[in-house]
This record gives C-alpha cells, structure tokens and sequence, in this order.
C-alpha cells in the first residue's frame, strides 16, 4: 500500500480535483490522509461534502483546529499512515492517472526514492 499525505490549508479551489486524482489512480491500493490545518476559507467544508458523497474507506480526513503548518501536517500524516510508502501531494496539485503505479514500480527495483518532474501549470479535469 502506499500512503498518500496531503496538507490542506485555505486551498477550496483546488483540493476537489486534487482529490479526484488519488481516486483516479491507475494503481489503487493506496491511502489517502488529508490533513486541514485549520483552514479559514470553505475548504474544510467542501472536502467533507465530498467525502461524504464518495464514501471512500481509503480516504482519511483529520481536522486540526489550530494551524500547525505544512510540516507538522505531513509529521502527522506519516505517524497515521499504515502503507508500505509513502507520497506527499499538495492539495493545490494534480497526479497523472499512472503516477502511483509508476512510482510503486520504481520502488520495486529497489530504488530507495522516487521524484518526478512537473507540468507547470494548471490543467482542469472539468469539461
């Protein structure tokens, strides 16, 4: 399994999409932990909304009622991840559908760390 960690913080514009893409996953025993540190926008809303509607058991939401920041966020994300590896995704990005399987495989060979180059840019996955 890999876990997944996503920080989230003021980002309701975004994070759906974000979201969609750890579901759209080609490879899909994976985790996903989302982390709102105490956001002041509707992103804590919005994402509950839509978990309640997906009803995903690979998706964990954890809700911080002081703002940490992004480093205690992904601390706490790897102290609940129960997968084999781990991946950070902001909540502002967007994986490829083949990211995780490419990744697992990877670190199948025996690589000890995988990092991929990046589209700048946003892409929507609206039509």
């Amino acid at each position: 399994m890999i876990s997944v960690i996503m920080p989230l913080y003021n980002n309701e514009k975004y994070v759906i999409e974000a979201i969609q893409s750890v579901i759209n996953q080609t490879y899909k025993d994976w985790e996903l932990i989302i982390i709102n540190d105490a956001s002041t926008d509707n992103s804590k809303e919005i994402v509950q909304r839509f978990l309640h509607k997906q009803l995903d058991s690979r998706i964990k939401f954890i809700d911080l009622e002081n703002n940490k920041g992004v480093s205690f966020t992904r601390n706490l994300g790897i102290k609940e991840a129960k997968g084999e590896y781990i991946s950070f995704l902001d909540s502002d990005d967007l994986w490829d559908k083949e990211f995780l399987k490419l990744s697992y495989l990877k670190l199948k060979e025996n690589y000890k760390f995988v990092y991929t180059n990046f589209y700048y840019g946003y892409v929507t996955t609206n039509s």
